[in-house]
Parts: C-alpha cells; sequence; structure tokens
C-alpha cells in the first residue's frame, strides 16, 4: 500500500464533517492513506482547485479504483489530513461523522 510520507509522518485522510464519516462509512484502509487522494485534499485545502473540479476528480478516481460504491458529495470538501509519525499505531475514531486519530498509547484498557 502506498502511504505519502514527509518528515518522517505520514498522511492521514480524515472526515472533518458532521454526518458522513470517511474511514467509518467505508471501512476501507486505502482510502486513510491513498496518495491521489491525499493530493486532492490537499490542494482543495490550499484553495488550489474548484470545488466542483475536486468532487469530479474524486468521482472519477474512485471509480476508476473501483470503488465507485464510495458516496461523494459536498460533505468530501471537509476532508482533512493529519500526520502521524512514521510506525504508530492508531486507530480511527468517529463521533456523529466528524473523525479523529487516537492513539496506541492513549488507550486505556481494563481488565475484568
Amino acid at each position: 500500500m502506498n502511504k505519502v510520507v514527509q518528515d518522517g509522518k505520514v498522511a492521514v485522510i480524515l472526515s472533518n464533517y458532521y454526518g458522513t464519516p470517511w474511514y467509518n462509512d467505508h471501512f476501507e484502509e486505502d482510502l486513510v492513506f491513498d496518495p491521489y487522494i491525499v493530493s486532492l485534499v490537499q490542494e482543495m485545502n490550499a484553495d488550489k482547485m474548484p470545488a466542483d473540479e475536486y468532487l469530479e476528480y474524486m468521482q472519477t478516481y474512485l471509480t476508476d479504483i473501483g470503488m465507485d460504491h464510495v458516496r461523494v458529495g459536498q460533505w468530501l470538501l471537509d476532508l482533512g489530513i493529519e500526520w502521524v509519525p512514521l510506525g504508530t499505531k492508531f486507530i480511527i475514531h468517529e463521533y456523529d461523522g466528524v473523525e479523529s486519530i487516537v492513539f496506541e498509547r492513549e488507550l486505556n484498557w481494563f481488565n475484568a
């Protein structure tokens, strides 16, 4: 699986939108790290790409890679990138559509 790595950190794609999660709606690991989607999100977030063009590229790309079951809509305008240190274990937590990263070291396990 290809990942975008910069300065020892990996780009992780998350939803910043209440209502529709990115990973937690599809459970496709490829959607979390995909380099092309990372580049689209970065372009959109940097205001270098119009929203309609971004959504069109996203739909075309998802169809091309066989993920045409992924819903494409305005909520995709709110995807973001978090940078996680390479090799760090994490989960993607979702609350009402908004996703966040929880690192393994932050989880407290209980024994019954």
